[in-house]
């Protein structure tokens, strides 16, 4: 299947994700700032629940 979607203009203002396969579930973008040790952990850490792109099979913002 053909992405016609216009990948470049849409991530001047979104972070994208193409997941061609079919899910229920949204994927979940986690940023953070890493923290070396042991174990390792992630500070600051803020979770965003992508959601589909409009009229695009797949892709996600």
């Amino acid at each position: 299947m053909p992405l016609t979607a216009d990948l470049l203009a849409r991530r001047a203002s979104h972070f994208l994700l193409w997941r061609p396969n079919e899910s229920l579930a949204p994927p979940l973008l986690i940023l953070g700032r890493f923290q070396p040790g042991n174990p390792p952990a992630l500070a600051n850490e803020r979770q965003f629940t992508m959601k589909p792109a409009a009229g695009v099979s797949g892709l996600w913002q």
